[in-house]
C-alpha cells in the first residue's frame, strides 16, 4: 500500500467504547505462514486478541439472520440502475455527519446513510478484525484480479461507508470463526452474525434507492456478503443467494473484461457460482449468452490473472454442461449429437487456451529430496509454477478435460470392439489430467488460491485409483480447511463414500 493509504489505515482511532483486551492464547489453527505477512498477522492478529471485548449479545447466535437471497428475492427481473459514477456524493445518497458512535446509526432511525462525512473509527478489537480483512481475506476475493481492488481500494472506501465496513468486519469474523472451536467459535460466530445482520439490513434499504444502488460501495458490499454466505451456508440452500447477485450484476452491466472493482466482482461471483454448481448439480446462472471473454490472437503481454480467468470461464461452462439434463423433445440421436457438438466446442476452447500460453505459465517437475523423504512414509513428485495463478489455471484446464471426457456421449454400439480405440484414448487422457492436477497440488498451494485448487483435486479424485494417491489426495483436500477455514472436508468425505462403493 502507498504511504497515503498507510496513513489512512493507522488513523483508525478509538471512537467506540474502549475495553482492555488481554492477549489471548494463540489458537492451534494459526494463520497459514506461506508469506511473512501472514506469519506477522498470525502473531499479532485475530489469534492474539480477546474479542469478548466487542460485547456482542450472547443470544444473537440463535436469532434468525437475514441474507442476500432474502433481500434479492423480491426482484423478478434486473432493475435498471444507472452506471456507477465517481462524482462527489450528495445528500440524496444519505451523506451524514459522523455521530458519536462512529457513523453507526440508531436502529430506530429509518434513514440509512450510505456515507458519513468523517472517517469511521474502530475499537481496538475491530481494528484487529479489519486488519484480518485487509491483510488476508481481501486477497482471497482478489485472487484472480490484476487490480486487487478489494485490497487496495475497498478498505479505503469502507472508512466512510458503514455498510461496507460492516461487510468487511462480518467476512473477516466469519473466516476466523471457521478456524476456531468450542466457546471461542461461538463467540466469534455471534460477532460475525452481528456485523452481517447490520450490513444486510443496511444493504436492503440502500438497494431500494436507485442512485445508492448504482454506487461501487454497494457493489463491493454485495460481493463481500456473497463471500460470507459461501462460507456460511451448506446443504440444499448452498449458493441460493447467487441468483439475486447475478441479477444485480446484470442490472449494473458488470462484465469480466472491466477493470477495477467491476471486473473483480464478476470473477468472484463466477468462482462462487462454479463452487455452488459443483456442490448442487445445477447449471451456471450466467453463461456465454450474457458475456464471454473476447477472442485474442495471443496471450503474450496478458497478465497471469487474465489468462487464468479465461480458462476458469471455460471451466464454468464445462461444469454447466455436465450438470445439464436430457430435457427437451428432441430424439435420442439428436440429443447425443447436440451433446457431442458441445463437447467438441468446449474441448476446442480448452486447446485454444493451451496453445496460446506464454512463458509465464512455465512449470518445473521435481522429485522429493532425501530430507523430504525422511519426514514422511511416502513422497510424491510435484510440479511447481512461478506464479500460483498459473498453477491453478493449469489445474483448471485439466479438471475441465476430465469433466468433458467423463461426460462424452456414449460410443455407438456398432463402433465398439477391439478395433475401436476411442475409449482407450479417453482413459489415457483422463489419467494424464488426473496426474497433472495431483502433482500441482502436491507442490503446495497458498490459502489465497486453495479453494479453486481443491475443487480441481476433488475432480481428479473421482478418477484416482492408487491407494497412496487417494490417501494423499484426502490429506491435501483436508489441509485446505485446516489452514484457511474453508469448508472442503465435505469433498474428502464424498470421495471416501465414492471409493467405498
Amino acid at each position: 500500500m502507498s504511504g497515503q493509504q498507510d496513513t489512512s489505515y493507522h488513523s483508525l482511532g478509538p471512537a467506540f467504547p474502549q475495553t482492555h483486551l488481554p492477549q489471548g492464547e494463540r489458537s492451534k489453527g494459526g494463520v497459514s505462514p506461506e508469506t511473512q505477512r501472514d506469519a506477522l498477522l498470525s502473531s499479532n492478529g485475530l489469534d492474539a486478541i480477546d474479542i469478548r471485548g466487542l460485547e456482542i449479545p450472547t443470544t444473537l447466535h440463535d436469532s434468525p439472520s437475514p441474507n442476500l437471497a432474502a433481500i434479492f428475492s423480491h426482484a423478478e427481473k434486473p432493475p435498471s440502475f444507472a452506471p456507477s459514477v465517481e462524482s462527489p456524493i450528495r445528500v440524496t445518497l444519505g451523506l451524514t455527519g459522523s455521530t458519536g458512535d462512529g457513523g453507526r446509526r440508531n436502529s430506530e432511525d429509518r434513514s440509512i446513510a450510505l456515507l458519513v462525512q468523517e472517517q469511521i473509527e474502530l475499537s481496538a478489537a475491530e481494528v484487529t478484525i479489519f486488519r484480518n480483512y485487509v491483510e488476508r481475506v481481501s486477497r482471497w476475493i482478489d485472487s484472480f484480479s490484476r487490480d486487487q481492488p478489494f485490497y487496495r481500494k475497498v478498505p479505503i472506501m469502507a472508512l466512510r461507508c458503514p455498510v461496507l465496513m460492516n461487510s468487511c468486519l462480518a467476512l473477516s469474523m466469519k473466516q476466523s470463526t471457521l478456524k476456531a472451536s468450542g466457546d471461542e467459535q461461538r463467540i466469534r460466530e455471534n460477532a460475525a452474525i452481528h456485523y452481517h445482520q447490520k450490513a444486510i439490513k443496511a444493504l436492503s434499504t440502500l438497494l431500494a434507492d436507485t442512485e445508492c444502488a448504482s454506487r461501487d460501495e454497494i457493489l463491493a458490499s454485495s460481493i463481500i456478503l456473497s463471500t460470507y454466505e459461501m462460507f456460511d451456508v451448506v446443504g440444499e440452500s448452498f449458493g441460493s443467494h447467487l441468483g439475486g447477485v447475478a441479477f444485480f450484476l446484470q442490472s449494473r452491466r458488470v462484465y469480466g473484461n472491466q477493470c477495477g472493482l467491476q471486473g473483480a466482482v464478476y470473477w468472484t461471483w463466477y468462482r462462487h457460482e462454479i463452487w455452488a454448481a459443483l456442490q448442487t448439480g445445477r447449471q451456471m446462472l450466467l453463461d456465454e449468452a450474457y458475456w464471454q471473454p473476447p477472442l485474442i490472437k495471443t496471450f503474450e503481454g496478458v497478465c497471469v490473472e487474465d489468462i487464468a480467468n479465461r480458462v476458469i470461464f471455460i471451466f464454468g461452462q464445462c461444469v454447466s454442461f455436465c450438470n445439464s439434463g436430457d430435457t427437451g423433445e428432441a430424439s435420442a440421436d439428436e440429443k447425443i449429437a447436440a451433446r457431442q457438438r458441445r463437447v467438441t466446442t468446449l474441448d476446442a476452447a480448452l486447446e485454444d487456451w493451451k496453445r496460446k500460453l506464454p512463458s509465464s505459465m512455465s512449470h518445473f517437475f521435481a522429485e522429493p529430496t532425501a530430507s523430504q523423504q525422511e519426514n514422511a512414509s511416502h513422497q510424491f513428485p510435484f510440479l511447481w509454477f512461478m506464479y500460483p495463478q498459473s498453477a491453478i489455471a493449469y489445474q483448471v484446464y485439466h479438471a475441465s478435460k476430465i469433466l468433458l471426457n467423463l461426460h462424452r456421449p456414449p460410443i455407438p454400439a456398432e463402433s465398439r470392439g477391439l478395433g475401436h480405440t476411442q475409449s482407450l484414448w479417453t482413459r489415457r487422457q483422463i489419467e494424464r489430467s488426473r496426474e497433472q492436477i495431483f502433482l500441482v497440488s502436491n507442490a503446495g498451494v497458498p490459502d489465497t488460491w486453495s479453494l479453486v485448487s481443491t475443487q480441481c483435486l476433488y475432480i481428479a479424485g473421482l478418477v484416482t485409483e492408487g491407494v497412496l494417491e487417494r490417501q494423499r489426495t484426502l490429506e491435501l483436500i483436508e489441509d485446505c480447511q485446516k489452514s484457511s477455514g474453508r469448508r472442503t472436508m465435505c469433498l474428502a468425505d464424498e470421495l471416501r463414500t465414492l471409493w467405498a462403493q
